[in-house]
């Protein structure tokens, strides 16, 4: 092997267990790169490593050696080994695929690998904490994967631990192997290449993982020792908590959380408000009564507008396609508004039957928040959309073209604020215009797939004010 090569390999980050796996290990330090220096010794708890090395698993730990050798060497017999070679990367860029050689489709996986893990398994199931290491041994090379653009090779790798770990659940039925980790780094892998579905599929298997930990304990050891689900890796990703010292996909998080941010600062200009964007995520996506899947749904569709809102391009406008994938979201967004409200009425013991619908919903957030959308004399055509989602009330339902046309007359006077539909109705405030286009969309979205100018013209506009709804929602009724 070259000098390069072995400077190369050097730089493979190794990321510890106790950081970025769903252990419970309260061990310091970050993902960090091999640099030759020692951590500081201490007379604390054996280190991870040490533990590791305590249970018998040097063979499994050659097997993983041979596993990211054997594949390190694979991938440089096909790759260059910087842009002096191929011509084709920047200067200090990582190595680019040879134009010469293709790269193996499949990765080499030792034949021994799955019986040794079993023995591992066979002793240790129920240690969460060195199980995590187990599946960290992987991580050597699948982060080598995902820097070197590998993502196909970086999901074959997970997809393998996870088979080895269900195949050995499957013969053991009375015991189950804590699969927090690999669900996370295969999630993590997926993102990173814009598959957001599988990876927020796999996100959510990693969290349920998470919840069901004490699963993982023999009876014998006590309980109630195990981190909490809700600090580990899965839930901070969909919490958008990126500095959470377990979040190794941090930067995303990152990213998505200034989006939002972004968002919520644009409702204060606009909204008169008595609570911040921290304020928001302590009440909404760290609150017990946003149950987790309404939470994940949210994340998830926050992901998509990020990436239609900040990636959209101008000849998108004349693709009928687009504006479907805008309503899929927007209408992701009602669902969870209306589901929140519900969830509050119940708290407040306002008997289910009350909310049955989206407008009943929006009726009760209004009457609430003192919004002009309850008054029981008002007889404007937007009170007939408040009963569109009725189906027994059909002398109220109207087509989609009725629809369009109040839509289109709240988007065009929201920036002057002059929004009313009969001389003696007065003009609404802007969550008040908000509210009526969420319930325009909601309706359209509902009965009609969408193929309207009007979406995609309005995309930020559209995205803004439902957003609004959802924070208006939190603060007005009291969500904390």
């Amino acid at each position: 092997m070259s000098s390069d090569e072995q400077k190369e390999r050097k730089k493979v980050v190794a990321i510890s267990s106790s950081n970025f796996g769903t252990s419970s290990s309260n061990i310091s330090g970050v993902f960090q790169i091999e640099t030759g220096t020692k951590p500081e010794e201490n007379a604390g708890p054996p280190s991870p490593r040490d533990k590791w090395n305590q249970a018998n698993t040097s063979e499994l730990t050659k097997c993983f050696d041979d596993f990211f050798n054997r594949n390190y060497e694979i991938f440089h017999r096909t790759r260059g080994t910087g842009p002096q070679e191929t011509g084709l990367a920047a200067s200090g860029s990582m190595p680019t695929v040879s134009p010469f050689e293709p790269i193996p489709k499949e990765l080499y996986f030792p034949k021994e690998l799955e019986q040794l893990s079993f023995s591992v398994f066979d002793a240790h199931w129920g240690d969460v904490e060195l199980i995590d290491l187990y599946f960290n041994e992987y991580t050597r090379l699948w982060v080598y994967c995902i820097r070197s653009g590998l993502t196909d090779h970086a999901e074959k790798i997970w997809h393998e631990a996870l088979r080895i770990a269900e195949k050995w659940e499957s013969a053991h039925t009375d015991c189950r192997i804590h699969k927090g980790s690999p669900f996370y780094f295969y999630a993590v892998g997926c993102i990173m290449r814009g598959d957001l579905d599988k990876g927020f599929l796999l996100m959510h298997s990693g969290f349920i993982e998470d919840l069901k930990v004490d699963a993982c304990q023999p009876k014998q050891q006590p309980q109630g020792t195990v981190k909490d689900a809700y600090g580990k890796p899965a839930y901070c990703c969909v919490a958008l908590e990126p500095d959470e010292k377990y979040q190794f996909f941090h930067f995303k998080v990152k990213e998505i959380s200034n989006f939002l941010d972004d968002v919520f600062n644009e409702y204060s200009k606009e909204i008169k408000t008595g609570i911040n964007a921290n304020d928001f995520r302590k009440r909404f996506l760290r609150n017990s009564i946003t149950s987790r899947d309404p939470l994940f749904l949210f994340v998830y569709s926050i992901f998509e507008l990020k990436r239609l809102v900040k990636e959209f391009k101008s000849q998108w406008k004349e693709n009928y396609f687009t504006p479907k994938l805008i309503m899929r979201n927007l209408s992701s967004l009602c669902l969870i508004i209306e589901d929140l409200i519900k969830e509050v009425a119940k708290r407040d013991s306002i008997c289910a039957d009350k909310l049955t619908y989206y407008s009943n919903c929006m009726a009760y957030l209004s009457s609430v928040a003192g919004l002009s959308v309850h008054e029981p004399n008002s007889q404007t055509k937007l009170r007939h959309v408040i009963e569109l989602q009725d189906p027994l009330n059909e002398k109220n339902q109207l087509d989609s073209d009725k629809t369009k046309e109040i839509l289109t007359a709240l988007l065009s006077g929201r920036p002057t604020r002059d929004v009313h539909f009969e001389d003696d109705c007065k003009p609404l405030n802007l969550i008040e215009i908000d509210l009526r286009i969420s319930l325009a969309l909601r309706n359209y979205g509902a009965h009609n797939i969408a193929d309207e100018e009007i979406i995609t013209h309005n995309l930020n506009r559209l995205c803004q004010s439902v957003l609004n709804v959802l924070f208006f929602t939190v603060e007005a009724l009291g969500v904390k």
